[in-house]
């Protein structure tokens, strides 16, 4: 083989490495499956206790941030359609400071019928590498990440977003996934509020 080929063939092979290394790095790490959280309801649980019979869907969001409060209805109608077909729904708090009260209310005013674990020291966010909210995680029912990101493409950046939405990210990787299909979509940028930053004009996520 010539150097010039050898050279190339080399980089390609680290290329693909890089690829796999990326997309698995979560999954194949899934400690943060195990790691406790104090609930809104009662008693501390883990993401890992709310499996459901064909996985879970995992929900990172601020009460604060006008981007996890404006697809409040989303999130409700996608946990009730879901649910019917075994997949559990729970939300995910990391947001320093945060209180059970607030989050009760949070819950409340979106009607909410899920669990909602408070990270306040950002042990969780950290585990899983997530830096806004709200940001989605697909989890199957043997515990492997399938899908991280965005819901779908309404938001193009913070208080800025498309009168149409045109990519179902996260219904589209459950379809594929129900249907036992290849989710050809498995990583996204998710749009909004940076998390541990505090709400600002300069917080957001720009696509």
């Amino acid at each position: 083989m010539k150097a010039g080929n050898l050279s190339i063939y080399k980089n390609i092979i680290f290329l693909i490495w890089l690829l796999l290394t990326y997309h698995g790095s979560v999954g194949q790490n899934n400690n943060w499956l195990s790691i406790s959280l104090a609930s809104a309801e009662g008693k501390p649980k883990a993401v890992k206790d709310i499996l459901s019979s064909n996985g879970l869907m995992v929900f990172v969001l601020d009460p604060d941030c006008p981007v996890s409060q404006k697809y409040g209805a989303t999130i409700r109608e996608l946990s009730q359609e879901y649910e019917q077909q075994g997949i559990a729904s729970v939300a995910v708090y990391p947001v320093v400071g945060i209180t059970k009260d607030k989050i009760r209310k949070f819950a409340e005013d979106y009607n909410y019928p899920f669990t909602h674990l408070l990270d306040p020291q950002l042990k969780f966010a950290r585990a899983i590498s997530a830096e806004v909210t709200p940001e989605v995680y697909l989890i199957s029912k043997d515990a492997k990440l399938l899908y991280r990101g965005a819901i779908d493409n309404w938001f193009y950046e913070l208080g800025r977003y498309r009168r149409i939405i045109t990519e179902h990210y996260l219904k589209d990787a459950l379809k594929a996934y129900l249907q036992g299909e290849t989710i050809l979509k498995d990583n996204t940028q998710a749009i909004g509020c940076f998390i541990g930053s505090g709400m600002s004009d300069n917080n957001a996520r720009h696509h």
